[in-house]
């Protein structure tokens, strides 16, 4: 290991320098902490010792500089040389950065003690550093995947609405910022049919999301194995649309609640019939759907210009023309 030396006193510089290159260290001697802080700018360094007085810069104003110049992710320990014994002393020297102060005129057990203790505290922040780096490769690569998963998600909405000159549709999708198992869409089931559906897979992050996706594939429109929408038949048009009740009974059969992690999902599909301008549709613990009925000029101010069902929505009241 490189230990940077910054001590005045040349016969305690040489004593120091003989002392730990006998112990295996690459010593670095200097003069003063001018000189200390521009060979540490120069080199890197895990290991630092100082004396506390010394000319041009002194041990304190060392330990400082180093400290600030610093990045977050590094560390270095710094053990001060010094006379000074008072409490008061060693506060001021420990909050300037330093990590640990050998009595000047040194002992030689004492500093190998100090060292080693230095040396398993940075053998520690390395191991610690490394960790992080390698939490933080994972980090980013679980968030790729997770961005991946939720462009996935979002590729499943519906892209164009389904035209026809009876019916509009119209959706907007409001994502959290994690990933989660809501989803909808809109689709032409056949020339004169839209089917639709809103589900909500409970819970967040990547187990709501693939059964949420899972779930979709199930409630495609494309006449296939995998659909529940739609069935094979021998005769024209080669298919016949499954009722809601049917989808969501089958749903209910394959996707039974999950005891061990409770996860489950709500769902509401319906079928419009655009010639006969009627709708079916289920909803399983999902909110209800609620009609919008067209404003009307009322009679007076107190008239609710909505209704839902057989309830009353709040009153919502109209600009009065009186």
């Amino acid at each position: 290991m490189k230990v940077l030396i910054a001590e005045d006193e040349s016969v305690t510089r040489r004593m120091l320098q003989r002392t730990m290159e006998k112990w295996g260290y690459e010593v670095v001697m200097t003069r003063n902490g001018v000189e200390a802080l521009e060979a540490f700018r120069k080199e890197r360094f895990l290991m630092v010792i100082t004396d506390w007085v010394m000319p041009e810069m002194d041990g304190l104003e060392l330990v400082q500089k180093i400290r600030d110049s610093l990045k977050e992710t590094d560390y270095v320990y710094i053990l001060m040389l010094t006379a000074k014994s008072e409490k008061e002393d060693l506060i001021v020297g420990m909050n300037a950065g330093a990590d640990d102060f050998v009595a000047k005129p040194f002992d030689r057990d004492e500093l190998r003690v100090r060292l080693r203790a230095g040396q398993r505290i940075i053998e520690l922040e390395d191991m610690l550093q490394k960790r992080n780096e390698e939490l933080q490769t994972a980090n980013k690569r679980m968030k790729r995947d997770l961005q991946a998963a939720a462009r996935i998600q979002n590729s499943l909405l519906p892209g164009i609405s389904p035209e026809n000159a009876q019916v509009a549709t119209a959706w907007h999708f409001l994502p959290c910022e994690e990933l989660a198992g809501d989803i909808l869409n809109i689709f032409n089931l056949s020339d004169h049919e839209i089917g639709f559906y809103v589900l909500d897979v409970s819970g967040h992050g990547v187990p709501a999301a693939l059964l949420s996706v899972t779930l979709s594939r199930l409630l495609s429109p494309v006449l296939d194995d995998a659909s529940l929408l739609k069935s094979q038949i021998s005769h024209p048009p080669g298919y016949e649309i499954t009722p809601p009740e049917k989808v969501a009974n089958q749903l209910n059969k394959r996707f039974q609640i999950d005891l061990e992690s409770g996860q489950f999902f709500t769902m509401l599909y319906g079928i419009i019939n655009t010639r006969t301008r009627e709708m079916r549709y289920v909803s399983c613990g999902h909110p209800a759907l609620f009609t919008c009925r067209p404003m009307v000029k009322p009679r007076c101010c107190t008239r609710p210009a909505f209704r839902s069902g057989s309830w009353r929505m709040p009153a919502i009241m109209n600009t009065c023309c009186h």
